[in-house]
C-alpha cells in the first residue's frame, strides 16, 4: 500500500542518516581531516552520479533536464564545456570547502588556483554540515589548521554523457607547504606550484582516486601510505558506499590494450610498432570507451594497457592520480619518454603530458618497441 510504502522510505531515510557515508573509511586514513575531505567527496559524487542519471529529463517531471547539453562556454584548454561540466565543479568545490580541510583547489573548469585561505572560519562553520565522522571524532574543532589542496577534473568524459556512456571525476589530494606559501601582498598565491604544493612531482601526491558513473557508481582510492588501492560501490537506496573491493590488484599481464588508434597517423613507429605486435598476437584485442575514467577503471581491474600518447592529458588531475592508483595496484606508468609518470615535473596548474599505464608484463613489452 502507499502508506506501506511511505513507511519503508521514512526507514530508509533514518538508516541513511546514523549510517557512514563511505563503509570503514577509518580503516584508510587516520586524520580526522582527511576523513572528512573523502567523505564530501565521496557526497559530490554521489550528488554528480544521480545528475547524470536524470540530466536528460525535463524539468517537470521532476528531473534536471536544465543541465543536459552544451554552456555555450569553454574551459582553459579551450574546450567546450557541458552544463554538466560547471555543475560537477560547483559540486565539488561545495565540498571540499566545507570539509574544512582544504587550503586551496585546483580544478580543470577554472583557469586559476582557488585560494581558500581567505574563507573565514564563521562561513566555514555554517557551511560544514553534521556527518558521521564528526560525530567519530568528537574532540575535533573547526579551528584546525587546514592542510590539504585538491586538484581535480569534476567529470572527465562529459560529452559521452548523452550516449549512455561511462563517465567519471578524478582527484588528487596534496599537502600544504607551508612553509615556503608566499602572496603577492594581497592575499593572492603567485604560483601554486612552486608556493603551495610541496616539491612538483607526482611523488608528492598523497593519495589519490577516481568515480566511475556506469551501471554502477564506484569509488576507488589509493593511498600512498597504506600502499593500496580501495574500492567501493555506491549503494542507491541507503546512498553509501559499500567497500566492495579491500585491496585491489592489477594483474601482471591482461589481454586488452586501449587506445584511440584513429590518431595512429600521428604516433611515434615504436608505438605503431606495439599496437602491430598486440593485433598479431593471438591473445591480445582492443577495446576503448573513450572515457580515461571507464577504460583506466577496466585495465585496473582486467590488466592490460592504457594510452594517451599526445600529450593532451593534464598532470595534476588527471596523469598524477590514474598513475598512482596504478602504480600502488602493482602496474606501471610511464610517459612517451620512459621516465615514471609520477616522476614528473610540472610548472603549472593545467600542465599536459602523455601517459601510458597497465600491468606490468604488458607495459615491458610496451618499453621494448619504444626503444626503451
Amino acid at each position: 500500500t502507499k502508506e506501506t510504502r511511505q513507511t519503508r522510505e521514512r526507514e530508509r531515510e533514518r538508516e541513511c542518516r546514523t549510517r557512514k557515508m563511505i563503509e570503514r573509511l577509518e580503516e584508510e586514513f587516520s586524520d580526522p581531516a582527511l576523513i572528512r575531505l573523502m567523505e564530501k567527496i565521496a557526497s559530490a559524487c554521489t550528488e554528480i552520479s544521480d545528475a547524470i542519471r536524470v540530466q536528460a529529463i525535463d524539468d517537470s517531471k521532476g528531473g534536471t533536464g536544465s543541465l543536459s547539453g552544451r554552456a555555450n562556454s569553454t574551459n582553459i584548454q579551450g574546450e567546450e564545456q557541458m552544463k554538466l561540466d560547471i555543475y560537477s565543479h560547483d559540486v565539488f568545490e561545495k565540498a571540499c570547502r566545507e570539509s574544512n580541510a582544504c587550503i586551496g583547489l585546483i580544478s580543470e573548469e577554472v583557469e586559476e588556483y582557488i585560494d581558500l585561505r581567505g574563507v573565514e572560519q564563521g562561513e566555514q562553520q555554517q557551511q560544514l554540515a553534521p556527518s558521521s565522522s564528526d560525530q567519530q571524532h568528537k574532540g575535533h574543532e573547526l579551528g584546525e589548521e587546514k592542510k590539504y589542496i585538491v586538484a581535480f577534473d569534476p567529470l572527465d568524459g562529459s560529452s559521452n554523457v548523452a550516449y549512455g556512456v561511462s563517465v567519471g571525476s578524478i582527484f588528487s589530494v596534496f599537502e600544504y607547504n607551508k612553509t615556503t606559501a608566499k602572496n603577492d601582498g594581497e592575499g593572492n598565491t603567485r604560483n601554486p606550484i612552486e608556493e603551495v604544493l610541496k616539491p612538483q612531482t607526482g611523488r608528492n601526491v598523497m593519495c589519490a582516486g577516481y568515480c566511475v558513473y556506469g551501471s554502477s557508481t564506484d569509488l576507488v582510492i589509493a593511498t600512498r601510505k597504506n600502499t593500496r588501492v580501495v574500492g567501493w560501490t555506491l549503494d542507491p537506496f541507503s546512498k553509501t558506499y559499500v567497500k566492495t573491493r579491500a585491496n585491489i590488484s592489477i594483474p601482471m599481464r591482461g589481454k586488452i590494450y586501449s587506445i584511440n588508434e584513429g590518431y595512429e597517423h600521428k604516433f611515434s613507429e615504436g608505438m605503431k610498432k606495439y599496437i602491430r605486435d598486440c593485433k598479431d598476437s593471438p591473445t591480445m584485442m582492443a577495446r576503448y570507451v573513450g572515457s580515461m575514467v571507464a577504460d583506466v577503471h577496466r585495465t585496473l581491474l582486467t590488466g592490460g594497457t592504457f594510452h594517451y600518447p599526445l600529450g593532451k592529458l593534464r598532470m595534476l588531475y588527471e596523469c598524477f592520480p590514474m598513475a598512482l592508483v596504478i602504480e600502488v595496484a602493482g602496474g606501471l606508468s610511464i610517459s612517451d619518454t620512459g621516465s615514471n609518470t609520477l616522476d614528473s615535473a610540472v610548472a603549472s596548474i593545467h600542465e599536459r603530458g602523455a601517459i601510458h599505464l597497465g600491468s606490468k608484463e604488458n607495459m615491458d613489452d610496451l618499453k621494448k618497441c619504444l626503444g626503451l
